[in-house]
């Protein structure tokens, strides 16, 4: 496993507004979910705090600690994660 860094993305001062820098983080993060799916994991817990920030620039998807790997055809049927960020669609199940 490769080192990945102590900044998260948490530790980036907001608002962004270096456009370039909002587009290339905005899709190494959709390519890091999309490796996620791909695999039918569940994270469950996507936050600033948990997309590490490699020396390199590079992010990287941190903490599996409550993730979930679905077998196919098949749901999770628990809600875990922090509720401040959980998806709209289960916000009534927490």
């Amino acid at each position: 496993m490769e080192y990945a860094g102590h900044l998260s993305l948490n530790d980036i001062p907001m608002p962004l507004s270096n456009q370039p820098q909002i587009v290339n983080l905005t899709i190494q993060i959709a390519m890091g979910l999309k490796h996620l799916h791909h695999n039918r994991i569940l994270h469950r817990d996507i936050k600033p705090n948990n997309i590490l920030i490699s020396p390199t620039g590079l992010l990287k998807i941190a903490d599996f600690g409550i993730s979930k790997q679905i077998p196919s055809l098949a749901q999770a049927n628990t809600c875990l994660g922090t509720p401040f960020y959980a998806a709209p669609e289960i916000i009534d199940q927490l």
